[in-house]
């Protein structure tokens, strides 16, 4: 699947189209939609080997995944064996529609993704880390984010006090937004739906 392909792309285009052609002063980009576009990557994934597995049932024995807590799940993951898990962070789409989300890679290959599960979400016996996402990746399911080091992931918990997105740090007046630009800005697209709603807002 090519990158224009990609319902996340796609959707993550028209986003942050809707939100004008001009970037605020302030900034180097104009959305969070626009900064993972350009600095976000798709992933790829494969099954995880017998000792993978066993490392991040490991990790299971130690830490219950919660529900609808991508952020803590994802980040507790990563501070659980830095070697091993990077934290990631961007849109991912699973059986509805492109949300923000956060998951983790062991050895730069598989998906590890504690909190969304194939099939039922949520409901009885949550806690376990059946039909979780780790390794292969459902038919039709993307994810695209950025990657943040245990050392960000440490100084947010310090200045938050609590497990974050750095996706939508508001409290810091969101720095992310203000760091420089890896490639420039792809063209607002024009469609008529995203004109009419950028005029009414």
């Amino acid at each position: 699947m090519g990158t224009s392909e990609s319902h996340i792309y796609q959707y993550l285009r028209m986003m942050d189209s809707l939100r004008g052609p001009s970037i605020p002063a302030e900034y180097t980009y104009m959305s969070y939609e626009d900064y993972v576009l350009d600095r976000g990557s798709f992933e790829t994934s494969r099954a995880l080997s017998v000792e993978q597995t066993a490392l991040v049932r490991a990790y299971s024995r130690t830490t219950r995944p919660k529900v609808k807590e991508c952020y803590y799940n994802a980040q507790s993951l990563a501070l659980f064996d830095p070697s091993r898990f990077v934290y990631r962070e961007g849109w991912a789409i699973g059986s509805t529609i492109p949300v923000m989300h956060a998951w983790c890679v062991l050895d730069g290959a598989c998906v590890i993704d504690l909190t969304w599960r194939q099939g039922k979400f949520g409901g009885r016996n949550y806690a376990t880390t059946a039909r979780r996402i780790r390794g292969v990746l459902p038919a039709g399911w993307e994810y695209l984010g950025v990657s943040y080091s245990v050392p960000e992931i440490k100084e947010q918990l310090r200045v938050n006090r609590a497990w974050c997105c750095f996706h939508d740090n508001w409290r810091q007046g969101h720095p992310l937004l203000k760091n420089p630009r890896l490639a420039p800005r792809e063209t607002p697209i024009s469609l008529g739906l995203c004109d009419i709603l950028r005029e009414t807002v």
